[in-house]
């Protein structure tokens, strides 16, 4: 009996490695970088090319991307066509929102003059989404067809899914704050291969 206890911990070892859970919340941007002093709601963004990106996973029907967002509330992803995006329209994706409330896709149009207005194209409850004490990770995946759809990293299914109708490129993308600072993580790598265990009788992919 204790032979077959001892090979059965073996299997499960060997089936789920440890570090597949993130024991250490911070295990989980390994490999990413880290991007601090973000600017204001308002503030000239600076937009990163994705063409740059070193892990970014690619299909013939999208792209998807992984992100982490540590702070207290709204974490503010916009992507784009250019570099300079005025008198242009952007995707901007809210994480938290709404003092960690709710979670929304938008399509921006921002002037020359920096006035902005913002369409509406999904909004959704996602209470204490974001923590200031660790970081929170996502999977954006973007579709050629204006689909775009976020997910928390293990899980199966996005919380936040809409559809651009102007397909609007993503060429650049740039992060932003409203009230509270945050910290961003990108760039990370994709796990292509997930790994499925169960822990508590409860299925976990990561």
């Amino acid at each position: 009996m204790k032979l077959l206890i001892v090979a059965v911990i073996v299997v499960i070892s060997i089936i789920c490695p440890s570090n597949a859970f993130h024991a250490n919340s911070f295990d989980a941007i390994k490999g990413c970088k880290q991007y601090g002093n973000v600017a204001n709601y308002d503030d000239p963004l600076m937009y990163i090319p994705t063409k740059d990106l070193l892990h970014v996973s690619n299909t013939s029907k999208s792209k998807l991307i992984k992100i982490a967002v540590q702070g207290s509330s709204d974490g503010i992803l916009r992507f784009g066509a250019s570099l300079y995006p005025y008198n242009r329209d952007v995707i901007e994706i809210v994480l938290g929102g709404w003092t960690n409330t709710q979670s929304a896709g938008r399509r921006q149009h921002r002037s020359a003059s920096n006035n902005n207005t913002n369409l509406v194209l999904a909004e959704v409850q996602t209470p204490q989404l974001l923590s200031a004490n660790r970081p929170t990770v996502f999977l954006v995946e973007l579709f050629h067809d204006g689909t775009i759809q976020v997910r928390i990293e293990g899980q199966d299914y996005p919380f936040l899914l809409f559809n651009d109708a102007k397909k609007t490129p993503f060429n650049y993308m740039a992060f932003t704050k409203w009230n509270n600072d945050v910290v961003y993580f990108y760039d990370c790598p994709v796990n292509t291969n997930a790994t499925i265990c169960y822990e508590g009788g409860k299925m976990q992919v990561n």
